[in-house]
């Protein structure tokens, strides 16, 4: 596992809204017009993202551990084990963060 300290400000802050499944801070880390793409879904603006953290969270309990970070040409991946009520777990995958002004701007989980 890697110290969440020294992770981009608000890659911390995500961990931590979805360790304590607080959809409200989640969504509070994402730019008002970010985009998110997960298992062949797209989901575009605050409303949508919420709603589907939301939906996850109450689904599959995700629970999220960092284990590893690269952060180049514009683009944060975070390789983080996935645990939960989903089958397979636990899972590692891969989320490709783009960050501007302290906002994520678009997230790509694969």
């Amino acid at each position: 596992m890697i110290d969440t300290k020294k992770l981009p400000g608000v890659l911390g802050e995500l961990l931590a809204a979805q360790k304590n499944f607080d959809s409200g801070a989640f969504v509070k880390t994402f730019a008002e017009n970010a985009s998110v793409h997960d298992e062949g879904g797209d989901y575009h603006g605050s409303a949508a993202i919420k709603l589907w953290n939301e939906e996850t969270n109450k689904k599959y309990q995700t629970r999220m551990e960092p284990i590893a970070f690269n952060d180049s040409k514009g683009e944060s991946v975070l390789t983080i084990r996935m645990s939960g009520t989903f089958p397979g777990s636990p899972v590692e995958a891969k989320f490709h963060f783009v960050i501007s002004d302290g906002k994520i701007i678009s997230l790509r989980i694969d």
